[in-house]
């Protein structure tokens, strides 16, 4: 096997290989699941407080309470798919990811 060809394919094993979501919970009732990270866009459903959320990669959108990270993710109690603000989800007992800003480090960026 030449380098070039070793190189390929170990590129190629790499390729779409997608991160561990991460689970975290509403913190509020009525949060807004939306079709893209911003405020304007249509909301497609809601969580409720304490429902499980399962964060897949991040976004910057609209800013709410300061803070411009948007989580892509599902509502695990609903199915339903979306953007909402990292402000509303919090961690799921284990002091990490804690919420907002801080989901940046826990998920990658979309």
């Amino acid at each position: 096997m030449t380098g070039g060809l070793a190189l390929a394919m170990v590129v190629l094993g790499f390729t779409g290989t997608a991160a561990a979501a991460t689970k975290g919970i509403f913190l509020t009732n009525g949060v807004a699941i939306r079709t893209c990270p911003k405020t304007s866009c249509t909301a497609v459903g809601q969580g409720q407080k304490l429902q499980s959320f399962e964060a897949k990669c991040w976004k910057r959108g609209t800013t709410v309470s300061g803070v411009n990270v948007w989580l892509l993710g599902k509502n695990l109690a609903t199915g339903v798919v979306g953007h909402t603000s990292a402000v509303y989800v919090g961690a799921t007992g284990n002091g990490q990811p804690g919420e907002g800003d801080r989901w940046r480090y826990y998920v990658p960026q979309c």
